[in-house]
């Protein structure tokens, strides 16, 4: 059996996972991409590719945050998850334009031998932005929902002090 005290100890802990799902894609982009030009079209398109390559990884972590934070009802850590979610949808919509402008202004400096790959890696990095930007919305609303009122029959003092897997809830 486990009790509900073990259980948000070991979410709690969680946190950091969630965290290093985050960190560790900005990190791997900021390595590959360094130093920083952002004057020249190549860089940032390249950068802009590569962190969308690296989104949905980043959009697992925060949800998986966003999710204790609801369990452990942290509704200030669900209400900033959720701005933050909301910031980033913004954020990628911005960097679909920018990079939909990089990819015309660089398209005609492209060789043809080199064309097909260059619109196949632009096609992927522009799927997965626009999936991402509905998902990052539909987490930053539901969350800022949520985070809004606590829900009074499911306060703390209502619980049972252990959690009883629902296969087994009628056996005991």
């Amino acid at each position: 059996m486990i009790y509900r005290r073990e259980l948000r100890e070991m979410l709690t802990a969680m946190y950091p996972v969630a965290a290093l799902l985050i960190i560790a894609p900005a990190v791997d982009l900021v390595a590959t991409t360094w130093p920083v030009r952002a004057g020249t079209a190549g860089w940032r398109f390249g950068s802009i590719g590569i962190g969308f390559g690296f989104i949905i990884i980043e959009i697992l972590g925060l949800a998986l945050a966003m999710a204790i934070a609801a369990f452990l009802e942290h509704r200030r850590t669900l209400r900033a998850l959720s701005g933050i979610a909301i910031g980033a949808a913004v954020v990628t919509v911005a960097g679909i334009a920018q990079f939909l402008t990089d990819y015309s202004a660089l398209r005609h400096v492209i060789a043809s031998a080199e064309m097909a790959p260059f619109d196949s890696s632009t096609l992927r990095a522009l799927l997965l932005a626009c999936l991402a930007v509905p998902v990052l919305m539909a987490l930053g609303a539901r969350g800022w929902n949520a985070s809004a009122r606590p829900d009074p029959d499911r306060s703390v003092e209502a619980r049972p002090d252990y959690v009883i897997p629902l296969r087994f809830r009628d056996q005991v």
